[in-house]
């Protein structure tokens, strides 16, 4: 049965909540999926979450994601639906342990478990006081354990969950981003950018271009790397099929893109002037001008400093590298 928003609020008052908690705990199965299918409507009000934790349902529920009693499995995917949404208040910080918890569930868990914790743990460390948090789960090798699930899962919304977790993890990360990201590894980021169509895909796309968007803008190499795995194109192709459509999902996708594309405009990196000087990319860059240049171009502080950037790029950087390289070839 689902609740009314006026029915949850003057159950709350009745005081129901707490009774659902503990037939949860104490019941039968019977008893606590009821308490579950309750809970899980009345977890969608801001306040009862805060009383859904105080009453100590977050350790509750994760005690039973980790039991292997075969009874108690039926209830595993309403449990971590709950967490879910649970996750969405700050409060949650408060339990112990909680993210590093439910990242060790995740292995071990069915696709809906696993997208309702990556899920939960994607709204735990977007809170603003989780920087503690996302500290802990990198020295606990979040990263690490995060991503098999770009190759070994064909699902695209735990994909899109993982890449989303590791791009905000990713943003407190400099030579350790720089570690895990070997070659192969930007490879499969660039090809699941490329290859991106459908919404959901392009989803996964946008996390993919916040991870690479996070590795420090000196580290020469991983430019490099970027530039061999062609994802100049992409980019561009992103770009140019985003920047007219003002939603808040592709305002994201915009800021993330003209983000990481910034990293190729830099005048210090002398040698990659060089290879944007190429006919190939030449292009690219003009096409770039032309989407920044455009009326209907969404307007993102990214926007701004990478059409500064680009159009000093084309007229300061690349023509010149051009046509000296024309020049020396006529020697």
């Amino acid at each position: 049965m689902e609740f009314t928003s006026h029915y949850r609020i003057s159950l709350v008052k009745d005081g129901v909540i707490e009774p659902f908690v503990n037939m949860f705990n104490k019941g039968n199965l019977e008893a606590k999926l009821s308490a579950l299918g309750a809970l899980q409507n009345l977890s969608y009000s801001v306040e009862n979450i805060s009383l859904l934790i105080d009453l100590g349902i977050v350790i509750a529920l994760l005690q039973l994601l980790f039991s292997v009693t075969s009874v108690l499995m039926t209830l595993r995917e309403p449990a971590s639906a709950i967490l879910a949404k649970i996750a969405q208040s700050g409060s949650i910080l408060v339990t112990h342990n909680v993210a590093q918890q439910m990242l060790s569930l995740l292995n071990v868990s069915s696709s809906v478990i696993q997208f309702n914790l990556l899920d939960a743990l994607i709204s735990i460390v977007s809170h603003t006081r989780a920087s503690k948090v996302r500290k802990k789960m990198n020295s606990c090798c979040a990263l690490q354990l995060l991503l098999p699930f770009l190759v070994e899962t064909t699902n695209s919304r735990i994909k899109g969950g993982a890449l989303e977790l590791m791009y905000n993890l990713s943003k407190d990360m400099q030579e350790e981003l720089i570690e895990h990201l070997s070659e192969a590894r930007i490879n499969t980021l660039v090809r699941i950018i490329s290859s991106a169509t459908l919404q959901s895909e392009k989803k996964a796309a946008a996390a993919a271009i916040g991870i690479l968007g996070n590795i420090p803008l000196y580290h020469k190499k991983s430019t490099d790397m970027l530039v061999n795995a062609k994802i100049l194109p992409a980019l561009v192709s992103i770009l140019s099929s985003t920047y007219v459509i003002a939603t808040p999902s592709m305002e994201d996708l915009a800021e993330r893109t003209t983000g990481l594309l910034i990293r190729f405009t830099l005048p210090s990196n002398v040698k990659l002037q060089y290879v944007i000087a190429t006919p190939s990319n030449v292009k690219l860059q003009y096409a770039l001008v032309s989407i920044l240049s455009s009326t209907y171009v969404i307007a993102t502080p990214s926007m701004e400093d990478l059409a500064e950037r680009t159009t000093g790029s084309v007229e300061q950087g690349v023509i010149p590298v051009l046509v000296k390289l024309l020049n020396n070839s006529k020697m």
